[in-house]
């Protein structure tokens, strides 16, 4: 079961398009017979009952169906986890506290001539899960993410740049305060629109920032790691097997719903607690994302990754928060390194598994070990596999994207809680386009 409160408040030059609250309390029902799953939901509360009723005349009935290896997998917990009651709930807050919050950064963006279109979201949502199975389980939890985000395009003497300023919390009060950042990404944006050059395509050293990583990450081995992907794909069972070589050794890519990420789960949508998957460890691939199900066709671990958008889905296979770890070298050193290459701090999209591209927003040229000039990149491309291998360094500090409005869509299952991160990683060769 899930209660949900939701605020969205969207402007465009500083006129409301949408203001809307609303709240909702609902239900998604499982049934198995030891065959199959069967399922339903509903709004109201009073009707589970009927449901579960409904769906066991449909099932066979199975004597033995408590012996069922998936059921025998199932975990069986009993805790109350409620983080976000009381003053810390967006849903004690009113939605014209929420306006003048988000209309507050308007004067800023205003002050800037360049500016030739932009807006302005915010964001918030309060989800409360209660899940109870007739093995026993009965968990409570709860969920809270605030965001605010202006997006927006600057012209000047023929050049573009579109740019925007994303924050995440989970707490009201650590929003209050983003003059300060807002202003240094409109500063930044100014800077590349007077002074970014173009450059001569060709195979380059690129740094990532984090957020650029765990894209990368998530798009690269994240998917590949979910194992639902493998069902009925013998082919790619035996391609991908723990214990392969699949990256440089310097390479750790962890999946971990437990820590208080835009991801954050800290029971899955099968009562499973949620707990640090290694996916690659030292370059080897060590571990995958699991449901009951298909724990038990690989005969591994529950890694509490069954995840539903919503009670209108089943739960499927779905990461939590996904990040490269730390590694051993200051930033200023992986820069210092590098002749001639790219540093890349801010992206427009990326996507692909096998073969992937990024599209970068703000980069810049990194000439004999110093970060130079703003310069204007179309593409990064590459094969995901090799690319794994020639990560030649990962910087000593790692950080969580932490934006609400980034989202990841699996079969018909999208706007799905995520998050990706990780360090500054460095890769030592790479298609760049101009």
């Amino acid at each position: 079961m899930e209660e949900v409160f939701q605020t969205r408040i969207a402007f465009s030059f500083g006129n409301v398009q949408e203001m809307l609250e609303r709240r909702y309390i609902a239900a998604f029902i499982r049934v198995f017979d030891g065959v199959r799953w069967y399922y339903s939901a509903t709004s109201s509360i009073d009707a589970i009952q009927e449901h579960i009723n409904r769906l066991a005349s449909i099932a066979a009935p199975s004597q033995g169906v408590t012996e069922h290896p998936v059921v025998r997998k199932l975990e069986n917990h009993r805790e109350n986890l409620l983080l976000f009651s009381g003053p810390e709930s967006v849903s004690s807050r009113s939605i014209k506290e929420k306006y003048d919050l988000l209309s507050h950064y308007f004067p800023v963006i205003e002050n800037y001539d360049h500016i030739r279109y932009w807006m302005a979201y915010y964001i918030d949502e309060l989800r409360k899960k209660h899940f109870v199975s007739s093995k026993g389980a009965n968990i409570s939890f709860d969920y809270q993410k605030i965001g605010l985000h202006i997006g927006y395009e600057m012209s000047l003497n023929g050049n573009q740049v579109k740019d925007s300023f994303s924050y995440g919390t989970h707490a009201y009060r650590d929003i209050e305060t983003q003059d300060r950042k807002f202003a240094n990404t409109l500063n930044r944006s100014v800077d590349f629109l007077k002074r970014a050059k173009n450059i001569e395509s060709g195979r380059y050293p690129v740094i990532l920032s984090p957020f650029a990583a765990g894209i990368f990450a998530h798009e690269s081995f994240g998917h590949l790691s979910e194992s639902d992907t493998y069902q009925g794909d013998q082919a790619l069972k035996e391609r991908w097997v723990i214990g392969k070589q699949v990256a440089h050794k310097n390479l750790s890519i962890v999946d971990d719903g437990s820590i208080l990420g835009m991801g954050y789960t800290p029971f899955d949508d099968e009562g499973t607690k949620s707990r640090k998957t290694y996916l690659i460890r030292d370059g080897v691939m060590v571990g995958r994302l699991h449901n009951a199900a298909t724990a038990v066709d690989f005969n591994e671990n529950l890694t509490g990754n069954a995840r539903a958008t919503s009670f209108e889905y089943e739960p499927i296979v779905r990461m939590t928060n996904t990040y490269i770890e730390s590694g051993k070298k200051p930033l200023c050193l992986l820069i210092g390194e590098v002749d001639n290459g790219f540093l890349i701090e801010t992206i427009k999209s990326g996507f692909g598994s096998t073969n992937f591209t990024i599209s970068p927003a703000i980069a810049y040229r990194i000439r004999k070990g110093t970060i130079a000039e703003p310069v204007k990149i179309s593409l990064l491309t590459g094969n995901a596999f090799e690319t794994l291998f020639k990560i030649d360094g990962i910087s000593d500090e790692v950080s969580l994207n932490e934006n609400p409005f980034v989202s990841c869509t699996k079969r018909d299952q999208s706007m799905l809680p995520i998050d990706f991160g990780g360090p500054y990683v460095r890769i030592s060769e790479i298609d760049v386009v101009g």
